[in-house]
C-alpha cells in the first residue's frame, strides 16, 4: 500500500532485504528466506554467503551504490544485521521505523513511530517524530 501511494506521488520505492534469519542458528543450511513478491517495487534479496561482515558489507554497497538518498530501516537490534548495515550509513539520510522496539543506537536521522506507546517510551524525545 505504502509503495502504490509513493508511485502515485512519482516515488520510486526499492525494497532491500537483509535475510537476518540465514545466520546458522536460525537457518543451518543458509537458504535464503524472502522470496519475489508482485509488487509495484524493485526488490533487492540479499545474498546469504559469507560471514555476519561480508553480508552486512555487501547490503550496504548495493544500497550506497543504487543513490537512494533516504532509506528506512524496519527492524530492531535484534536483527544484527540491520543494525550493522545501518551502521555503515549507506543512505545520507537513515530513519528508523519502530514496529516494536526502537534501536537505541544513534544510526538515524530520524524515527517513525507506528504506535503511541513507542512514541512515549522514545529514549529519543528531542528527535520526536510520529505516526499513529
Amino acid at each position: 500500500m505504502l509503495v502504490s501511494s509513493l508511485k502515485l506521488q512519482g516515488i520510486a520505492s526499492t525494497i532491500f532485504t537483509t535475510e537476518w534469519a540465514a545466520s546458522w542458528f536460525f537457518n543451518p543450511a543458509g537458504v535464503p528466506q524472502s522470496q519475489d513478491m508482485p509488487i509495484d517495487a524493485d526488490v533487492k534479496i540479499a545474498s546469504v554467503e559469507g560471514d555476519f561482515i561480508e553480508r552486512a558489507t555487501k547490503i550496504a554497497q548495493v544500497i550506497h551504490a543504487s543513490g537512494i538518498k533516504v532509506a528506512f530501516f524496519h527492524g530492531s537490534l535484534t536483527e544484527q544485521i540491520t543494525a550493522r548495515v545501518a551502521a555503515m550509513r549507506p543512505a545520507p539520510i537513515q530513519i528508523n521505523v519502530n514496529h516494536s522496539g526502537e534501536m537505541d543506537a544513534d544510526l538515524f536521522d530520524g524515527r517513525v513511530h507506528l504506535f503511541q506507546n513507542a512514541l512515549k517510551r522514545t529514549r529519543f524525545p528531542s528527535r520526536r517524530s510520529g505516526f499513529h
